[in-house]
């Protein structure tokens, strides 16, 4: 499941990051800040949210290294 979460997320960003990563191949590692939560504390749809949200400010975090980069 955190597979699936992480891999959605990628594929969602993965326009923006070739077009900023233009001639460049990259490969995408995301290594989440925060460890996971045990599934009794919290339910599988706010897990699930969570680890989106993570994963889509760390992708737009990349997305502004990027844009740096290219200035």
């Amino acid at each position: 499941m955190v597979k699936r979460v992480l891999r959605e997320a990628a594929r969602h960003a993965a326009g923006d990051l070739n077009e900023l990563a233009r001639d460049c191949g990259i490969d995408i590692v995301l290594r989440l800040r925060t460890p996971l939560p045990e599934r009794s504390v919290i339910g599988l749809a706010r897990l699930k949210a969570e680890l989106r949200s993570e994963a889509d400010s760390l992708l737009a975090q990349l997305a502004r290294h990027l844009r740096a980069g290219a200035q």
